[in-house]
């Protein structure tokens, strides 16, 4: 429902279209993008709902986070040494795969969304915020396998194997003869 309300007008459309042909970064042959304008009202309120949402979903995991954290903890004494670890290291990666896409895409879109409330127009940003966002799958995924013990063996383990594999090629192998060898060579020549 909300594109029929965004929309562009043709006179927004060519407005934007000069925006974009001043942007050094963006190509010109192919002036294809989406546009919209947050004076208008119903712009601002999907705005603020979508704000509303994000903080909302934060808060929500942050609470039954913290409320699974004090469970465990209380259970403490009734866990093995081995659950503990597991314990540790999974409120870790938990955390972390919070706060990095927090870091990494709504820092970001935050940013963007400030620049257009106030129409400034920084050449390349788009660009570079799109880069950004472009990570957060692969941090997300390396900050796992750094913090889970068992990933983490299993990919320095994996590199190991082929830092070893490539030195193997430069190495060389000197040949080398026993004293029973020496001996019956030297029968032999003496002969």
């Amino acid at each position: 429902m909300s594109f029929l309300f965004l929309w562009p007008s043709e006179k927004v459309y060519a407005e934007k279209a000069k925006l974009l042909e001043a942007d050094i970064y963006y190509y010109k042959d192919h002036l294809i993008f989406v546009t919209g304008d947050i004076r208008k009202w119903f712009s601002s309120i999907q705005a603020i709902y979508a704000s509303f949402l994000t903080n909302i979903s934060y808060i929500i995991v942050s609470w039954t986070s913290f409320k699974v954290w004090k469970h465990l903890n209380v259970m403490r004494s009734n866990m093995s040494t081995q659950t503990r670890d597991i314990h540790k290291q999974m409120t870790k990666a938990l955390i972390m795969q919070a706060i990095i896409p927090f870091l990494i895409c709504l820092l970001p879109i935050g940013i963007t969304i400030i620049m257009v409330i106030f129409r400034a127009s920084i050449d390349g940003l788009g660009i570079g915020i799109s880069l950004i966002l472009s990570w957060i799958p692969i941090i997300n995924s390396a900050t796992t396998i750094l913090i889970v013990k068992q990933y983490r063996r299993i990919i320095i383990g994996f590199f190991k194997r082929i830092i070893c594999l490539k030195s193997e090629r430069y190495t060389s192998t000197i040949p080398y003869a026993t004293t029973n060898q020496i001996t019956n060579n030297n029968k032999i020549s003496q002969a």
